[in-house]
This record gives structure tokens, sequence and C-alpha cells, in this order.
């Protein structure tokens, strides 16, 4: 048995005024919520990872572009 809004015990099956399962909607809202929170921080991860790879790139291009120009005289 659970409890609903008002206090009074009800189970599963139950069902509120309006005839919608009122449990199944509150799992499905947080399976909803769960799923597109995974989704969204399995892209900002794989961009972020994908910047600092980059970044990487960028940081040994330069390095070696500064040591094979190497001090120029004033």
């Amino acid at each position: 048995m659970l409890l609903d809004y008002i206090g009074s015990p009800i189970s599963l099956g139950d069902t509120m005024a309006d005839g919608e399962p009122f449990m199944r909607f509150v799992f499905l809202g947080l399976a909803l919520v769960l799923f597109f929170t995974w989704i969204g921080a399995f892209v900002v991860i794989h961009i972020a990872a994908a910047l600092i790879h980059l970044l990487l790139i960028l940081a040994v291009v330069f390095l070696v572009i500064h040591l094979f120009k190497g001090r120029r005289a004033a």
C-alpha cells in the first residue's frame, strides 16, 4: 500500500479521480528525466573529450613551430 497526496492508502492498481494511473506517470516521468540527463551527459562528455584532444594537438603543433623557429636576433 502507498499513500497518495492526501494521506489515504492506495494500491498501485488504483487510479486518481480523472482515471489515469498516478504511479505509472510518476515513474514514466522519472525515467524520462533520467534518460535525457544520461543522453545530455553522454553528448557533453564526448564533445569535451574531442575539444581536449584538439587543444593537445594544437599545443604540440605550436611547440614544434616554436622549437624549429628558435629565437630571432634583434
